[in-house]
């Protein structure tokens, strides 16, 4: 019985010291392995973390709890010449592509919900102070695309037959008023009196200064600022069912009758996917170059910026997953080539150990 245990010890001990030499002989690989799958892990959260900032790319998500409408927007260069007449135009032309693609809703409701918006710059004075700012005409469901933090009053409404009412941002309320409370008070844009419907904050940041919002911001509505500088629309967004992927973005595409050279269509669903980014990284430096003749918004800058930083990311997590098995694949060959024992002795031997314990017991359990 002595001797049995003492073979069972000696064939253990040899197989913890084969699998010691192994250890020694791909240390660093496994070493470096756990850190390339943290390294994965990191990047792939905060790329995760940059796509949920973006509210603006995302707001078929809080209007669709299910996830099944895609979000399309397409931006226009002026020559186009864009009015509210021309949105109404392709809101019928959606509305008809919905009956012809059997989709129909249970209550006779529009299955689509849409904005359209157009920028400019404005004076926009009151108590002897005047400011140059820029200012956002918006139609449609603006405010439901764009979640902007409301500091005080209230968004005005699409359907309100009132349309001198405006939001201004904090920055401009203090500079103006000396206060953020400044719901119901009278301004002069361009000498034409708006009253105060609320105040939003401004998003701060070098990428958000960068994209447009260096200075003030007003939101106001289209038809307001179309009768003052007649000003085209520069950007038409969409949500609309998605019956397969990429449904809205062909559908759009479809009904849009302008010229490529006046038109650009971005699938906010999709634009941060994997082949997306594989694109944008593939577009340096071209990507940064001003080659058309339409005015992007903030927002879509500040979109763009997160394409080129989230792009980056992306091919840093493709790389650490591709040196991660790689060196997984390492590790492997080293154990295959010399390991000297098979999964059967690892489990004859793990039976040895268990034996010898138990053997270790039954004498003391006897006294």
């Amino acid at each position: 019985m002595i001797m049995k245990d003492k073979k069972l010890s000696i064939r253990a001990g040899k197989l913890l010291k084969k699998i010691r030499e192994l250890f020694c002989l791909a240390r660093f690989r496994m070493i470096v392995l756990p850190i390339l799958i943290m390294i994965c892990i990191i990047l792939t959260l905060v790329r995760g973390a940059i796509i949920r900032s973006m509210l603006d790319q995302n707001a078929y998500m809080s209007w669709d709890s299910h996830k099944s409408y895609g979000q399309v927007t397409a931006f226009f260069a002026e020559k186009a010449m864009l009015s509210a007449g021309s949105i109404k135009e392709i809101e019928y032309n959606l509305d008809k592509a919905m009956t012809e693609n059997s989709i129909k809703s249970e209550n006779g409701e529009r299955l689509f919900k849409d904005c359209y918006s157009a920028i400019d710059n404005v004076n926009v004075g009151s108590t002897g102070k005047t400011s140059n700012v820029r200012a956002v005409g918006v139609g449609g469901d603006f405010f439901l695309f764009h979640e902007l933090k409301l500091v005080n009053g209230s968004f005005f409404d699409k359907d309100n037959e009132m349309k001198d009412l405006i939001v201004i941002d904090e920055d401009l309320a203090w500079s103006l008023f000396g206060s953020d409370d400044v719901q119901g008070k009278t301004v002069l844009i361009n000498d034409i009196p708006h009253i105060i419907s609320g105040v939003v904050a401004r998003q701060r940041g070098r990428i958000s200064d960068a994209a447009g919002l260096d200075r003030s911001v007003i939101y106001m509505s289209y038809e307001s600022l179309y009768a003052m500088n007649e000003t085209p629309v520069g950007a038409f967004e969409v949500m609309l069912p998605e019956k397969v992927d990429g449904f809205g973005m062909r559908i759009v595409s479809d009904k849009l009758d302008y010229d490529e050279s006046d038109m650009t269509i971005v699938d906010n669903r999709n634009r941060f996917g994997l082949s997306e980014m594989v694109k944008v990284f593939l577009s340096f430096p071209s990507r940064s170059m001003q080659l058309t003749d339409y005015k992007l918004p903030y927002w879509e800058n500040i979109a763009r910026a997160a394409e080129d930083i989230i792009s980056i990311l992306q091919i840093f997590i493709l790389a650490s997953m591709v040196l991660a098995f790689a060196d997984a694949f390492s590790i492997g060959v080293v154990i295959y080539r010399n390991k000297g024992f098979t999964a059967r002795s690892i489990i004859n031997g793990i039976a040895d150990k268990v034996y010898a314990w138990q053997s270790k017991r039954r004498p003391a359990e006897s006294e």
